[in-house]
This record gives structure tokens, sequence and C-alpha cells, in this order.
């Protein structure tokens, strides 16, 4: 296959021909070369291009896609060098480009035309590179001769840089049968995936006393629910026993509890005051009893004082060995 020179490179040289002569007193000059011009299918060559333009000048390159022409493909693309003439009047842009062409015949490789403008004037200098003839060969086959098979590729050992993609596949399959393993497991025993740090829980004295106050907001036994107050009143001190002291208090009869309290180091003021709360509540709860309002409020005071006298005493210097503030006002004439 076979080409003549094309339309562009003929319009070129005509081109430059009837540039005028200011243009040349800039001296641009713009070369082409290639280090061979006969080559085999595949073989690589580097054609390079050289553009000089005046120092102060802005230049404008050709732009360069991945074929030079139909046929002929840039490989790579190596870094531009810049040279400065001695008196920086003149800079010199050199590039080379790795070309090969994948098919046989006669290649004509196009001119490159590139520009400059100087400051304060609006003409465009141009300069261009002659056409260059490329061509391309086919390897001789001698046919006399007997075909061998294909050779395969060479093997090569494995480096680190292929290995590691597989490396880290393999280890983030692992983790993910390893997190899926852990879910199902925290899912069937019904436990939370994530342990988040729980708010400390208050102390069972804090909740009994915020739950008396409560009832006692409620003002049940003054709307006539008697019944729901003592019992409310009795859970509310019943807890507080379990929690305190470690006394399965909701599960046990008045009798039984206040028998269980007689081991502790509960006072015995206390255990009364207790039982008191407790006797009154069964009786409303079970024989209906119909006690009168100072009862109802005594019951609840009571159940204050018991915890405030039964919970965790702080010791503090100023009151090294301070004793629980019993009160027997309520006591005092029984």
């Amino acid at each position: 296959m076979k080409r003549v020179l094309t339309w562009s490179g003929i319009v070129l040289m005509l081109l430059l021909l009837v540039i005028p002569a200011s243009a040349f007193a800039q001296k641009p000059e713009a070369t082409a070369s290639i280090d061979s011009n006969n080559v085999l299918i595949g073989d690589q060559v580097t054609y390079t291009y050289k553009f000089t333009y005046p120092s102060k000048a802005v230049p404008s390159l050709p732009f360069i896609a991945d074929t030079l022409t139909k046929g002929v493909e840039v490989i790579a693309r190596l870094k531009m060098d810049t040279v400065i003439s001695a008196d920086k009047k003149f800079t010199t842009l050199t590039q080379a480009l790795h070309i090969a062409s994948f098919d046989s015949g006669t290649f004509v490789i196009p001119s490159l035309i590139f520009s400059y403008k100087m400051p304060g004037d609006t003409t465009n200098y141009l300069a261009g590179t002659m056409p260059i003839m490329l061509y391309v060969n086919t390897v001789a086959v001698d046919t006399t001769k007997e075909f061998k098979d294909i050779k395969m590729p060479l093997g090569e050992p494995l480096t680190w840089r292929e290995i590691l993609p597989w490396v880290l596949l393999g280890l983030g399959v692992i983790l993910v049968v390893f997190v899926a393993i852990y879910v199902i497991r925290k899912i069937r025993k019904k436990e939370p995936i994530i342990n988040l740090p729980q708010k400390p829980k208050a102390p069972p004295y804090e909740v009994a006393l915020r739950e008396l106050e409560n009832l006692r907001v409620d003002k049940l036994w003054q709307t006539g629910k008697n019944k729901e107050f003592h019992s409310r009143l009795t859970d509310i001190i019943r807890t507080y026993i379990n929690e305190q002291f470690g006394i399965d208090a909701m599960e046990m009869i008045t009798y039984d509890l206040i028998d269980s309290l007689k081991s502790t180091n509960v006072p015995a003021i206390e255990i009364k005051r207790l039982e008191k709360i407790l006797t009154l509540a069964d009786m409303v709860k079970f024989a209906k009893f119909q006690p009168l309002p100072d009862e109802h409020d005594s019951s609840l005071k009571n159940g204050v004082v018991f915890v405030e006298n039964t919970k965790p005493q702080i010791t503090t210097e100023s009151k090294p060995n301070s004793e629980p503030n019993i009160k027997n006002d309520d006591l005092k004439n029984e």
C-alpha cells in the first residue's frame, strides 16, 4: 500500500512560500526527524520535533492525538525539553514521541504547524515541519521450511504487588464472615450487638424516695383510691428492701418479711415502723378497712422515714460517727 504526498503537505509548502518576509525576520523554526524511515510492523521508532521562537513570544503548539496519521500510532510521549539560547533571545521546545505502525505500507507523517505572537502584535507567526515518509515492512516468511508451533510466554515469578490485592481480598472475606457469625450469635442470644456504656443506675434509696414523692403528689387516698394508694406504697418499700438488703420482699407475707429483717442491721425501731405500714396496708387491701385521713398520711411519712433511716450512711469529717436520723413521732405512743 503506497501513499503520495498529502494535500496538507502541499498546502503547507505553498503557505511557507507566500509568508511575508517580516515573519522570517523573527527566525521561527520548526523541524521534525525520525530514527528510521524503514521499519518492520510493530517496531517502535522515535519521532522528534523542535520549535524555536523568540523568548518574549507566546507560542502555540499543534495538538497531537493518539495517531500522527492513519496507521501510525503514538505509543508514548516523553517529557518536553525547553532550552533557552545563550543570549536569551530564543527558546527551543523539543519533544520526542515513540510511534509504531501495525500495518504494512508507506505512510506520510504530515507537517506540524506551530505559531507564536509577540506582545503588542496581533500577527500570528507560523512555522511548520516537513512531512516525513515512513515505510513499514512485513517479516519475510520462508515458505519452504516447516511451520513450528507457537511457544507459550515465559513465566515470571509473582511479585508482592501482584499478590497483595489477593491477600487483602482474603482478609476482607474472613472479616465479613467473622462479623456475620458474631451478629448471628448475638441475635440468637437476644443480646445487644454493640455493648454501649450504660448510665449508672441510681441507688435504691434514691429511687424509693422519688417514687414516694410521686405517690404523694398523685393524692390517691384523697380521691378515694385507698387500696391503690397502699398497694403502691408497699410495693415501693418492698422493692427498696429487695435491692438494698437482698431480701425477696415482693414474694413474702408481712410476718416473714419482718422476721427476715431482724437478721439484718436494720434498727428495731425501723422494723416496727415498717410493720405498722405493712399491717395497715394489709387491712386496707384484704379486710376493706377504711383508715382515717391522718393514717394515710402517717403511713406515707413513715415510708419516707424508713428509707431515710435505713439507707447507707455517708461518713463525713464533721460527723465521723453519725447515727441514723430516727424519728419516733409516729411510734412514741405505741
